[in-house]
């Protein structure tokens, strides 16, 4: 029996999602303002590889993530739509930890380790609310062949 959208739970994951969306608009301006601040703030190890463009690039990943989180909270029942919202926090993840460990263009600070750990709770909290919301009911007939 799949979880009500009312649960306790599913609210409070329509509300973490959809404010992680909106803090990454937020995030999204800064990057088309100042591309350049990326290198102050996250790319710090290896500052000299940001630039305007690589601002704007971010800025629009970041932009995509925003919107698509967002859509997710307002229509947490879609299945595609979480699905796409789920994997952007572990595609998120992904990309910090391989900056931090493989690239090594980012120190261990405030704004990637905020990136990596916002990320595995999201997914996290995605992950178990997967089963609560899209668990498959039985219908008793037999598979068709």
């Amino acid at each position: 029996m799949a979880v009500s959208k009312d649960s306790l739970f599913v609210k409070v994951l329509r509300v973490w999602v959809g404010l992680i969306g909106i803090t990454a608009l937020g995030n999204t301006i800064s990057s088309y303002l100042n591309g350049e601040l990326l290198s102050e703030t996250i790319f710090t190890q290896k500052p000299e590889l940001v630039n305007a463009l690589v601002g704007r690039l971010f800025g629009t990943w970041t932009l995509l993530s925003a919107f698509v989180r967002v859509l997710c909270a307002v229509h947490i029942d879609s299945k595609p739509l979480y699905q796409v919202s789920m994997f952007s926090f572990l595609l998120a993840f992904a990309y910090f930890a391989s900056e931090l460990y493989i690239f090594k263009t980012i120190h261990v600070t405030f704004g990637p380790l905020s990136a990596l750990v916002i990320s595995t709770i999201s997914f996290v909290l995605m992950l178990v609310g997967y089963p609560r919301l899209f668990q498959r009911q039985s219908t008793g007939r037999a598979k068709r062949r």
